[in-house]
This record gives structure tokens, C-alpha cells and sequence, in this order.
């Protein structure tokens, strides 16, 4: 809309000018004489016909000469256009011009020239009839003039003349162009209506489209029946940096620890690997965000950062470039150098008398080339080793198992894996690849997180502020998890 109207604003006017001409298919002097011409039975094609002739070269010429135009013959011709009136035997003869009065001008000499036209081609008819009968009254002698053959030629002459005379040649000026008093284009208004429907128009039809192709994922609804799994949290969508992760989305990374923990195995998970179909779907906001929960519970929790590709968790968490676990699986640096200890509580909770367990980060460091022969290395499996035997859960976050497979070097080295599916980020084709790249290998699903959903009114509806160690120890499982967990400790 807002084109149409700068176009047309900036547009130089033009002004239209119709003159009209009656197209007649019979001549009331021929009827009167007795006389007849050669017509068409066809008025319709004789009315189109007329049309054509209006804009013939030699009509356009004369109209040159006549208003001394600077303009030339096709330049002339491109400023006028006939057209019947519907279905009437009325042609009209529009000039488009800057100036009305000369867009009115050339439509009258249009008009007139092709008027003049028809009737000099209809008397030039008589005109060689009559000098035919002349020539033949100029060979008799005076008694055959005198004869009633000679009179009824002489007769014939008169008529012939008088036709001839009074022929108009089908057509008649009936209306005169008038000089307009507004611009026949450009017409903002009309335009930018006109755009506005065009652009409401497209922009349905291209919103219908991108609807119908579309394949992202938007609701949980859509999540949970595609992928088919348990849902172990639903994680709303995060303001502020991955490091407020514990802040807002505590109860969803909670109830996901405590999933975790109380699995379907007898022994909870020592290492979770974190993946998901593609690129910007949560798995590292996830990844620190279960860590914490998992501390708070008392656990001695080790993230690695497994992506070589796309590392991030440095610049989320705001540390100082390291050397990460690059460095260790180079050999140049040792796990212990490289990890980074985490507070676990959220900044924005009071400190709790609760028992606190304990979180370190190993960030990825520098992205490397052909990063699935490193983490396919045994220096990566003594890695994880020595991460199981320093910490109680071991998280490892890897690139998008749906766009590389540098996740599924490391399926012998996990316990269970957690597949983080983002609302409009995933796909369903690219989801249920991933999916079935992870089912096929074997890889055991402990169930499916979905980030980016609208949240609960119920988190932050408490009055009091509570750590997530002091909502996790009020879940009625809590109870029985640290009786499982006691069972399991207590010597044969």
C-alpha cells in the first residue's frame, strides 16, 4: 500500500479527453436515390473494423499536420486509444495527455480526421461511378442523348453526384472531447486502496502458505505425539541468560532430576547424555539446569560441554576462555585442571541449611576439526571414567544428534539419554530422525524434555521464596528414593 501510494504521488499526471462517433451501417441518402454501397451484413465486424481504422498511420499523420504536434506518428499513436461503448454502435477516441486541453485536442482531430477519412473513401465510390456515366453520356450523339436512354443515363448521373455529395461515410461526430478538470492517472487513492487489498491479499495467502508448510513443532501436544516417550519436564521459555536457568525454570529442572533419579532402573543413572534434533532447542540450558537441581539434592554432579563444534556454556555461564576439554583430550591438560566449580543455587535464593551437594562445569574450549575422533578416543573414555569416579552424575551435553552423529560415539559410555525437543525450533521430519538414528543404535531413552512451552501460573505463586533442595525434599517420592537409595548402600 505504502509503494502504491509513493508511486503514485511521484508520478507525473495524465489526463484523458473521449470524443464520440455513431457508427452507422447505412447511408439515408442511398435509400432516398436508390442507391446502394458495398456493406458488410456483419455490423459487429464493420464496428471493429471502424475501430482499427481509427488509428491508421495516414489518420495520425493528418492529426500531426493539423496540430502542428511536435510529437511523432507513433508517439501520437500511443496516446490514443477506441473502443466500442459497450454494446452500443458508439466508438470512443481517448487521448492521454499531460495537458487536458491537448489531451482533448488530439481526441477531436483523432475524432475528425477519421470521420473525414470514412467519407472521402465513400464519395471517391460514387465519384468513379459518376465519371464512368459522364464519359458515357460525353460519346453519344445529340438524338441518343435526347433518346429515354441517354435521358435515364443523364439521371443516373445527377443521382450519382448528389450521393456522392452527401455521403458521410457510415460514421458521425456525435460528442466532442471536452478538456477534463482531473487527472486521470495517477490516482492515489484508488491505488493505495487497491494496494492495500493486493498487499492484505498476498500476505493472507503467504501466511496460509508458511502455515501449511511449516513443520515446526508448536505445541506439547504435537511434541508428545510425535516422539512417543515419557515426558520427564517441560521447561518454560527462560528470560534473561542460561545463567538464571535455576531461577526460573527450578521447578521443571526438578521434577526432571527426580525423574532421573527415581528411573526405572534399580540404580539411578551415573551418565545422562543430552541431545536433541537440531541447533537452539535447550540442551545446554537444560544440561546446567538439571545439574543444579541434581547438586541441590546432595549429588556431586560434573557437566561436560561435549560439543567441539558450537561450544557455548563458557560464554552462558560468563567465564574466561579455557583450554576445556579440547586440551584434555589432546593431552596437554588434565580433567582436573579444566573443570570449573558452579555455585548450584539460583543467584536470587537465600542460602539454605540443607546439605548441598556439588557442580563443575568442563567447558568444551576451542572448536576442533573431525571432533568425533576425539570423543570416539580411549583418552575420552578414560576421561568419563575418571568424571564417574570424581561425581555421582555425570552430564554430558552433545551437538544435535539430527544434523552430526557425534553423540552416537559416545552411546557406550552412557547410562541413559535425554532427548530435549524446543518448541518452533524442532521439526517434526528432522525430530523423528533423530529419534529413530538413536532407537536404532540402541541408545536407552530415559524420556523427552520440552523447552520453550508457555509455563504454569504455579511457578513463583509461593510466598516464600524455596530452594529447589526444599521443594524436592516435600515430594512425597523423596522418601522413598532415599530408602531405595539406603537399601542399596547397606552391606550384604
Amino acid at each position: 500500500m505504502t509503494a502504491a501510494l509513493l508511486v503514485s504521488l511521484n508520478s507525473a499526471k495524465q489526463y484523458d479527453a473521449t470524443a464520440a462517433i455513431l457508427f452507422t451501417n447505412s447511408e439515408p441518402i442511398d435509400t432516398l436515390l436508390s442507391t446502394s454501397s458495398s456493406r458488410s451484413l456483419d455490423p459487429e465486424r464493420d464496428l471493429n473494423t471502424g475501430v482499427a481504422l481509427v488509428r491508421l498511420d495516414s489518420v495520425a499523420r493528418r492529426v500531426k499536420s493539423d496540430l502542428h504536434s511536435p510529437l511523432t506518428v507513433p508517439q501520437l499513436l500511443g496516446e490514443v486509444h477506441a473502443a466500442p461503448q459497450g454494446n452500443s454502435d458508439v466508438i470512443e477516441i481517448t487521448a492521454r495527455d499531460r495537458s487536458p486541453h491537448q489531451a482533448a485536442a488530439i481526441a477531436n482531430a483523432f475524432a475528425l480526421r477519421y470521420v473525414g477519412f470514412r467519407r472521402s473513401s465513400a464519395r471517391a465510390q460514387y465519384n468513379e461511378a459518376a465519371r464512368l456515366a459522364q464519359a458515357q453520356l460525353q460519346v453519344l450523339r445529340p438524338d441518343e442523348r435526347t433518346s429515354a436512354e441517354g435521358r435515364s443515363l443523364e439521371a443516373r448521373l445527377h443521382e450519382l453526384q448528389i450521393a456522392s455529395a452527401l455521403q458521410t461515410g457510415g460514421v458521425q461526430l456525435v460528442d466532442n472531447a471536452k478538456a477534463p478538470t482531473s487527472a486521470a492517472t495517477p490516482r492515489p487513492l484508488r491505488n493505495g486502496l487497491v494496494g492495500l487489498f493486493v498487499g492484505l491479499f498476498i500476505g493472507c495467502l503467504t501466511a496460509v502458505s508458511l502455515e501449511f508448510n511449516d513443520r515446526r513443532l508448536k505445541t506439547e501436544d504435537d511434541a508428545e505425539h510425535l516422539v512417543g516417550l515419557p515426558v520427564l519436564a517441560r521447561v518454560p521459555r527462560l528470560r534473561g541468560g542460561r545463567d538464571r536457568v535455576a531461577s526460573e525454570g527450578g521447578e521443571a529442572f526438578a521434577t526432571a532430576a527426580l525423574s532421573l533419579r527415581l528411573g526405572e532402573g534399580v540404580e539411578p543413572p551415573e551418565t545422562v547424555l543430552v541431545t536433541s534434533a537440531g541447533a537452539g532447542e535447550g540442551k545446554t540450558t537444560f544440561s546446567l539446569g538439571v545439574g543444579r537441581a541434581l547438586a541441590s539434592l546432595g549429588n556431586r554432579v560434573i557437566v561436560i560441554e561435549a560439543d567441539l563444534r558450537v561450544p557455548s556454556i563458557a560464554r552462558s555461564l560468563g567465564l574466561t576462555r579455557r583450554p576445556g576439554l579440547a586440551a584434555v583430550l589432546a593431552g596437554v591438560r588434565s580433567l582436573e585442571d579444566e573443570l570449573v566449580e558452579v555455585d548450584p543455587a539460583p543467584r536470587d535464593e537465600p542460602p539454605t541449611t540443607q546439605e548441598q551437594g556439588w557442580l563443575a562445569v568442563l567447558p568444551a574450549g576451542s572448536a576442533v576439526q573431525n571432533p568425533h575422533l576425539l570423543l570416539s578416543s580411549d583418552r575420552m573414555q578414560a576421561l568419563l571414567n575418571d568424571a564417574r569416579a570424581t561425581a555421582d552424575v555425570v552430564i554430558i551435553d552433545t551437538p544435535a544428534i539430527g544434523l552430526v552423529s557425534d553423540a552416537l560415539t559416545l552411546t557406550n559410555a552412557l547410562d541413559t539419554c535425554v532427548f530435549v525437543v524446543g518448541l518452533n525450533h524442532a521439526t517434526s521430519d528432522l525430530t523423528r530422525r533423530a529419534l529413530r538414528t538413536l532407537q536404532d543404535a540402541g541408545v536407552p531413552i530415559a524420556g523427552v524434555v520440552i523447552t520453550g512451552t508457555p509455563g504454569l501460573p504455579a511457578y513463583g505463586y509461593q510466598r516464600r521464596r524455596t530452594t529447589t533442595f526444599d521443594r524436592l525434599q516435600h515430594a512425597p517420592d523423596v522418601a522413598f528414593l532415599a530408602q531405595r537409595e539406603a537399601a542399596a548402600e547397606k552391606p550384604e
